[in-house]
C-alpha cells in the first residue's frame, strides 16, 4: 500500500519497482488523501492500475477504466447545515466541495476548509455540535491552515479493509508505505515504514522509518516484510 506523500520524485523508480513487485504476484494500492482528478495522473506515472483510495477513503476506484466501485458521501441534510454554520463564521475561510458523479446523481465526498488557522478553527468549532459528535461526519486536520470533513467512519484504513477483503489477503500479508498523520489508521492496522518526518506518534507505530526520497529503503522494507517472495528486492 502506498501513499503519493512516500513517493519519491523519481517516478521512474517507483515504476520499476511496481512492475517488479507485480511479477512476483504484489498487488499494489494507492491510498490517498485527493481526489480523482490529481491521483489518476500519478498513477499512470508509475504504471499502478490497482485499486485507487481516494478522499481519505470516502471513495474507492478500481480497474484499468478506474471505475467508481464504492462511496461514503455526506448525507445531503447535513451538506445545507454545514454550509449555514459555516457561513455564519464568515472571513475569508474558502469552503471546496468534492462531488462525483454516482449513478443518476452527484454526491458530496468532502468539504475542504482553508484559511487562516484561527478561521479554521472556528469553522470547526462551529459544526462539531450536532454532526460530529453524532458521528455523521469525521474531520481530518490536514495542516494548521487546512482540514477536510468526510462523512463518518470515513477512513484509510477502513476503505483498504474493503479492497484486500476482495483480494482475501490477512493483515499479514499487506505492508505499507505511509507519510502522513492521516495514515496512522493504515499504520497502525499493517505493517508500515513511515517515509519522512510526521508526528511522532506516527513514526512511534511504524516498524521502521526512512528519510523523505529514499526510495530504496521502501524496497527494501518490502523485500524484507513480505518473505516467500523470491527475488522481490532484485
Amino acid at each position: 500500500v502506498l501513499v503519493p506523500e512516500a513517493l519519491p520524485e523519481d517516478r521512474t523508480a517507483v515504476r520499476e519497482a511496481i512492475a517488479r513487485w507485480h511479477r512476483h504476484g504484489v498487488e499494489t494500492v494507492l491510498a490517498c488523501t485527493g481526489r480523482v482528478e490529481a491521483i489518476v495522473p500519478l498513477a499512470d506515472a508509475i504504471g499502478h492500475a490497482g485499486p485507487l483510495i481516494l478522499d481519505l477513503g470516502a471513495s474507492i476506484r478500481s480497474g484499468p477504466d478506474r471505475r467508481l466501485v464504492r462511496t461514503m458521501p455526506i448525507p445531503d441534510r447535513v451538506i445545507s447545515d454545514l454550509a449555514r454554520q459555516l457561513e455564519a463564521v464568515g472571513g475569508d475561510l474558502s469552503r471546496t466541495i468534492g462531488t462525483v458523479d454516482a449513478g443518476t446523481r452527484k454526491v458530496a465526498l468532502r468539504i475542504d476548509l482553508v484559511g487562516d488557522g484561527e478561521l479554521v478553527d472556528a469553522g470547526l468549532s462551529a459544526i462539531s455540535v450536532p454532526h460530529w459528535q453524532a458521528g455523521t461526519i469525521a474531520v481530518f486536520r490536514l495542516g494548521p491552515e487546512r482540514a477536510t470533513i468526510v462523512a463518518g467512519g470515513v477512513d484509510k484504513s477502513a476503505a483498504l479493509q474493503r479492497v484486500l477483503r476482495g483480494f482475501g489477503l490477512p493483515p499479514s500479508r499487506v505492508v505499507v508505505a505511509a507519510a502522513a498523520e492521516e495514515d496512522l489508521g493504515l499504520v497502525d492496522w499493517c505493517r508500515a515504514i513511515v517515509v519522512g518526518a510526521p508526528s511522532d506518534r506516527l513514526r512511534a507505530a511504524a516498524a521502521r522509518t526512512a528519510d523523505r526520497g529514499d526510495w530504496r529503503a521502501v524496497e527494501a522494507f518490502v523485500a524484507s516484510a513480505l518473505p516467500g517472495l523470491e527475488g522481490l528486492d532484485a
